[in-house]
C-alpha cells in the first residue's frame, strides 16, 4: 500500500503490502521515498496518529509547538540530519530528542558531519543560500541508512 498526504509537497509512505509483491519495484519504492520524505511533513504525519510502519525525515525541521502530540506516534522514526544545518539549531535537536524519549518513540537520529540543509539535493548549491548545500558523502550515507531502515521494516519478520 502507498498512502499519500498533502503537506506542502506530496509525502509518500510505503506500506508492508509492497514488500514481497513480485509486481512491486523496490527501486521505485526507494526513489519515491527519497523524493517524498524530504519534509517535516513526515514527522507531522506520524504525530497525527496515522497508521504507518515508519517514517524517514531528511534534513527536516524538528520543532514541534505541541510536543505532547508525539505520544501519538505509533511507528518507527528515522531522522537523517545535517549536523551543521543552521536552520535546525542544536537546541531544536535537543528538544526533539527529549520529545521522542519522553514519548517513548522508537527512533533513530543520525547527524552527518559537515552537512547542512538540503544535503541530499544535488541542485541545492544553485539556490545560492547560506546554509544550503549538497553533500555527496552525506547523501550516499543517508540513502543507505534509509534503505536499511526499509529493509528492517518491510522484509524482516516482526
Amino acid at each position: 500500500m502507498i498512502a499519500s498526504a498533502k503537506c506542502g509537497s506530496t509525502l509518500l509512505s510505503a506500506g508492508k503490502s509492497s514488500v514481497g509483491n513480485p509486481n512491486a519495484n523496490s527501486g521505485t519504492l526507494f526513489t519515491a521515498a527519497r523524493r517524498a520524505a524530504r519534509t517535516a511533513c513526515a514527522l507531522e504525519l506520524a504525530r497525527s496518529e496515522a497508521e504507518l510502519d515508519g517514517i524517514v525525515s531528511f534534513h527536516g525541521n524538528l520543532s514541534n509547538p505541541t510536543p505532547e502530540t508525539s505520544k501519538s506516534i505509533k511507528c518507527r522514526v528515522l531522522v537523517l540530519h545535517g549536523a551543521d544545518d543552521p536552520f535546525v539549531p542544536a537546541e531544536q535537536v535537543d528538544a526533539f530528542k527529549k520529545e521522542m524519549d519522553e514519548a517513548k518513540v522508537d527512533y533513530k537520529f543520525v547527524a552527518y558531519p559537515f552537512a547542512v540543509h538540503a544535503f541530499t539535493n544535488p541542485n541545492a548549491d544553485k539556490a545560492g543560500l547560506n546554509g544550503v548545500a549538497y553533500n555527496e558523502e552525506a547523501d550516499k550515507a543517508s540513502m543507505e541508512e534509509m534503505r536499511a531502515f526499509f529493509r528492517e521494516l518491510f522484509t524482516e519478520p516482526k
